[in-house]
């Protein structure tokens, strides 16, 4: 059982994988692990690879086919932010195999800040406030907030047509509600726990759209033939996704800064890893390699931004 077998091991009361390990049993649904409180955290403020020695432990997602997802059939992690991750573990502290531990939105800064992972990658987007609170290196992708469909429904194209509509988005940590409200008017935005519910609801016609960061969406398309993301329908700032360390680690944010300039320059695994967890998004994008493939540049620029 690797990975998850020996998180389950190592935390005092890892709630979140426990809850998912009885899933197990009863088919194969969706983890919905913001359903759950926040992993208990370590005694101290240091995380066990950082005592010397110990495990290496990353947050990710697992309810985001694409980005964070975990099969609770085989185990198995995978998404890009998993592979960055992977990539990261390996340049920076040689470990070929890390542990990675669920988080969602709105448990993914308390986990790090208390010592339960080294650093996160979550579909986190990085902005000032939480550049305050957090070292952030990247970006690892630059997207922007899209809207997913049915494919039956014919009368959404543009954002003047949401009006009047019911749209789901994501509550708790996610920046997706605040988003919404500022850019679109005359919708009717309902907030909820978590991606994978706002999924479901849109399948059965509780909501007639789904917003959210593009990325996240397009990672949900190649497996629910019956939705869409709605083409050139895009608002609102870029979205910049980035590796969250705690405040006091700069060391490592500024190895992640360093590699993440290698891993999207010339040469690097960036272009693969993005078409292969988000083949949709590549299709629908086939200038990917300039819109949503950062720069050295960008990289550079928004990098451990040291702010009082």
């Amino acid at each position: 059982m690797g990975n998850y077998s020996t998180v389950v091991r190592l935390g005092a009361s890892f709630c979140t994988v426990i809850a998912l390990a009885s899933c197990v049993q009863s088919g194969r649904p969706d983890p919905q692990p913001s359903q759950y409180p926040a992993p208990t955290p370590w005694a101290t403020t240091s995380t066990p690879a950082q005592q010397g020695g110990g495990p290496l432990i990353i947050g990710v997602k697992v309810d985001q086919e694409g980005t964070g997802y975990l099969d609770v059939a085989t185990y198995g992690y995978s998404g890009l932010d998993v592979d960055m991750s992977r990539e990261l573990a390996t340049r920076i502290f040689q470990v070929n195999d890390p542990f990675f531990l669920p988080v969602s939105s709105d448990t993914r800064e308390s986990t790090l800040e208390q010592g339960a992972v080294e650093f996160f990658a979550a579909t986190y987007t990085m902005n000032h406030e939480r550049s305050l609170r957090f070292k952030l290196a990247g970006p690892y992708l630059v997207t922007r907030q899209g809207v997913m469909v049915r494919k039956d429904e014919k009368s959404i194209s543009s954002l003047r047509d949401l009006a009047g509509k019911n749209v789901c988005v994501v509550g708790g940590g996610s920046l997706s509600e605040k988003l919404f409200e500022k850019n679109v008017s005359g919708a009717h935005a309902t907030a909820l726990t978590s991606y994978s519910e706002c999924l479901r609801k849109l399948k059965d016609r509780k909501y007639d759209a789904f917003s959210t960061d593009q990325a996240i969406l397009y990672g949900y398309a190649p497996k629910n033939s019956e939705l869409t993301v709605v083409p050139d329908l895009v608002f609102g700032p870029k979205i910049m996704y980035g590796i969250a360390f705690r405040k006091d680690d700069q060391a490592n944010c500024e190895k992640a800064r360093d590699e993440l300039g290698k891993i999207v320059g010339a040469g690097g695994p960036w272009a693969s890893m993005f078409r292969d967890n988000l083949p949709d998004y590549a299709s629908a994008n086939p200038d990917y390699l300039t819109q949503v493939r950062p720069t050295a540049s960008q990289i550079k620029a928004n990098s451990c931004i040291e702010l009082d």
